[in-house]
Parts: C-alpha cells; structure tokens; sequence
C-alpha cells in the first residue's frame, strides 16, 4: 500500500512581488499573471515508500542518497550559522567559534552530531556559573559569596 503524504504549497504577496521583479526572478514573465495577494495553500499528494527501501525502489539509490545528503547539509548549515553567531555574539573570536563548531559537528574521529539529535542541555548549576562568569568583577564577587553562603546553609 503506498504510502502517500500530503505536501503544503502556497505563495505568498511579498514572494509575488519578487517573482515578478526582473532583478530577482531570471523568468519574472512567468509570474506576471498570479494575483498581487498570492495564491492559497493548496495540497499535493505524493508517495514516498513505506521505509526506506521502498524508497529507493521508487526514486533509485542515487536520488534517495542524494536527497538525504542534501537534506542533512542544509539542515548542518543552518545549524553551524546560528551556532557560529551566537558564539561570536557573545565575544569568542570568529576563527575560534567556526573551530569549536565544527568540531561539534565531527571531530575527525567521525560525526559527533546526528540528523534528529537534541542539543545538549545546560544544567542549572552550569546555567548559574555561566551567568556568574558573566557578571563585571565586583557583581561576581558578591554573587559567589552569595552563592557559597547558600550552599553553607545545606548542611
């Protein structure tokens, strides 16, 4: 039984726009006729296989790699940018981020990251030194001896 699922599409009015802009669309002729507000989401059927292999029985090997790789670059890509600029919005120098990121991705040993795999989560206790580490000289002092005072009372 095919396994068909339902593909979303639609334009929006700024895409309009810019598909009839010639400076921003090679074939602006094509678009001249859809409406200035768009054209409704609209549903295509597709089949993709049940699993894999049904897939690569549809589309052959070589499109279903293909496509994988494709997939998984982009979604690296967007991932490696916004890690980069986080980094270095937070004052790591730019060659010292992109090194740091991709060894995040693979470390020359193989793939440290996998497609579908949650980022590391910071615990509590390291969500608070680095909101320590953050704090100018004197607002750190008081909040470490804040902090040891705190823990002194667990006892």
């Amino acid at each position: 039984m095919p396994q068909v699922e339902k593909i979303s599409a639609s334009i929006t009015a700024e895409k309009v726009t810019n598909f009839k802009n010639p400076e921003k669309t090679k074939n602006s002729k094509n678009y001249e006729k859809l409406p200035a507000n768009g054209i409704p989401t609209f549903t295509i059927d597709y089949d993709f296989g049940e699993n894999n292999a049904e897939a690569v029985k549809l589309f052959g090997e070589a499109v279903v790699r293909s496509m994988l790789i494709g997939h998984i670059s982009f979604t690296i890509q967007g991932k490696a940018r916004a890690q980069v600029a986080k980094k270095v919005g937070s004052g790591v120098p730019i060659a010292q981020a992109i090194k740091e990121v991709q060894a995040g991705f693979h470390n020359g040993d193989g793939n440290v990251w996998k497609p579908g795999m949650a980022p590391a989560r910071k615990s509590s206790v390291e969500k608070e030194r680095d909101r320590i580490k953050g704090l100018p000289p004197e607002q750190r002092k008081a909040a470490v001896e804040e902090l040891m005072s705190m823990l002194g009372d667990l006892d």
